[in-house]
């Protein structure tokens, strides 16, 4: 805001001379007046309607309208702002109406991807797989065991629809992950069994391997895990295969 030098009036326009539009408008007619000599009304009244701030360009739309139809800061038309901030709102609202993930994929093997050395199950990992299958055979239904590729970067072993083991067995890394609940959550937190782990807030612990043969070790862990899909599968059949 500025301050009209003749009147102190603060207003967001001002003539080249300091002056608001009152005063510019009263010292135009006075000057109209003066150089037509007679002091004639109609004569003010003439120049008065071509002062400098009767009328003005909207920014936007390019339509001659009178400085009060105007926004000081912007340039806009009255009409204009509204159509920018309606339009601003419906974008805000589309916006949060996208759910937060819905972009994010699960990825399996078989279905219109690239096989490829880091989609495709290695070897060592379907080996790793079926270690655990078997050393839990005599306690849980192995035909409700199935590998999956969930991600590029490792190997899932299932068991009805809940994850049992998370395997990668390449030549840069060699690595599995399993859930840890309970009680052992503590006794293991400080085992060298998980020391590449760093975040043992989280429920799956990850832990490093030489050979497939090392996961046999994690057994106990992955049959806890089965353990809690059975009971899941009970407590909501519809989640069973």
């Amino acid at each position: 805001m500025a301050t009209c030098e003749r009147c102190g009036k603060r207003t967001g326009i001002l003539d080249k001379h300091g002056h608001c539009e009152k005063c510019h408008n009263e010292l135009f007619v006075a000057r109209m007046k003066e150089m037509a000599g007679d002091g004639s009304p109609d004569v003010g009244i003439k120049y008065e309607k071509r002062g400098l701030f009767r009328k003005t360009v909207g920014r936007l739309c390019g339509a001659e309208l009178p400085v009060s139809k105007i926004d000081a800061r912007t340039g806009y038309c009255l009409n204009c702002t509204e159509k920018l901030k309606t339009k601003y709102r419906e974008k805000r609202a589309a916006a949060e109406e996208i759910p937060k993930y819905q972009n994010r994929s699960k990825i399996v093997v078989g279905f219109g991807l690239p096989e490829g050395p880091e989609i495709t199950p290695t070897d060592e990992e379907l080996r790793a797989c079926q270690i655990i299958k078997e050393a839990l055979a005599d306690r849980f239904d192995v035909s409700a065991f199935s590998v999956e590729k969930k991600s590029s970067n490792y190997t899932t072993l299932v068991y009805k629809k809940h994850d049992v083991l998370r395997v990668k067995i390449t030549d840069r890394a060699k690595w599995i992950s399993v859930y840890v609940y309970g009680d052992d959550r503590d006794a293991y937190a400080d085992s060298p069994l998980f020391a590449i782990e760093k975040n043992k807030q989280q429920l799956a612990w990850k832990a490093a391997i030489e050979k497939a043969d090392d996961v046999a070790g994690f057994a106990d862990f992955c049959a806890k895990s089965c353990a809690l899909a059975d009971i899941f599968a009970k407590q909501s059949p519809e989640i069973a295969p």
